[in-house]
């Protein structure tokens, strides 16, 4: 990796942060690749993952037989996974205590959740700027006001018009750039669509194995791969695995509503970037207005 970045961090962020308003840290567990934290839902201790490549929340259907939300239910609405369509219920104004505060959520979706007992999505992060300290498994939230994020950010961040996912853009191996949605929740350094692979060669460049990645609608399989470099900011990280779609299958991420026909111009998003790329550093991200900085953890 690219070691300038470093210092960059030091010369731009160490001085406001030494005055910064900020959380104490927040130890956290990497959990096949996922941030998972404690929390207690209508005062149950559970095990909740934080994702910021999801849209919405999650309540695991394990959880609901265990302690049945009956007063919360809302709305029915279908939903598809890879082999069947099921209507069910959403939970709204479920109780969620966390880090030290307590909120309500709403349009809680049951499904089959593997390493917790909740997803928390997009929308918990909205309103903070956060600290993502993998090395050290620590996170923080910053007082957006004692920060400059905007001016010290080093990497093309924004935010998706449809569905408000962070998406920074990555170069794969010296030859293609792309965007990617940002997630806490991922395992793979990238899960992107096969015809970029295909266009590249790497389909047949790159050996790869055929594994089964767990995702909110059903098992998928994909091949895995490692890639010779991936550019993330102002760092080159080497030999990061990267999972693609059989020939034939779709990535089923890019096909949902959240993406069809709602990428702005130069930011169509192809991929997914998760922990394999995120586990070398401290990132910095305004989810509110879309900045974001990657340093090293000190």
């Amino acid at each position: 990796m690219k070691s300038y970045a470093f210092l960059l961090f030091i010369f731009i962020l160490i001085k406001p942060f030494s005055s910064i308003a900020a959380t104490e840290w927040i130890d956290f567990k990497i959990v096949n690749g996922k941030v998972v934290v404690p929390a207690k839902i209508e005062g149950v201790t559970v095990n909740a993952i934080l994702d910021t490549g999801q849209k919405e929340h999650y309540i695991s259907e394990l959880f609901l037989e265990r302690h049945p939300l009956t007063d919360r239910k809302g709305k029915s609405i279908d939903v598809k996974d890879t082999t069947t369509e099921t209507r069910k219920f959403l939970y709204n104004q479920v109780k969620l205590d966390i880090f030290g505060f307590s909120n309500k959520l709403d349009d809680m979706r049951p499904t089959k959740i593997d390493d917790g007992d909740i997803i928390l999505g997009i929308g918990f992060f909205h309103n903070f700027v956060m600290q993502f300290d993998y090395p050290k498994r620590k996170l923080r939230f910053l007082d957006r006001k004692s920060i400059d994020l905007r001016s010290a950010e080093n990497i093309d961040m924004r935010l998706h018009r449809q569905s408000a996912l962070p998406i920074v853009k990555v170069n794969l191996d010296d030859s293609k750039s792309i965007w990617t949605v940002i997630s806490t929740g991922a395992k793979e350094g990238l899960k992107i669509e096969r015809t970029i692979i295909d266009k590249q060669g790497w389909d047949k460049s790159l050996p790869s194995t055929s594994i089964e990645i767990v995702e909110i609608n059903g098992p998928q399989t994909y091949e895995l791969s490692n890639i010779p470099k991936v550019e993330f900011g102002p760092f080159t990280v080497d030999a990061v695995s990267i999972a693609y779609p059989q020939v034939g299958k779709r990535f089923e991420l890019l096909n949902s509503e959240s993406f069809t026909g709602s990428n702005l111009k130069g930011m169509d998003v192809k991929g997914v970037l998760g922990y394999d790329l995120l586990q070398h550093f401290l990132i910095t991200v305004d989810f509110k207005y879309g900045h974001m900085h990657i340093g090293l953890s000190e």
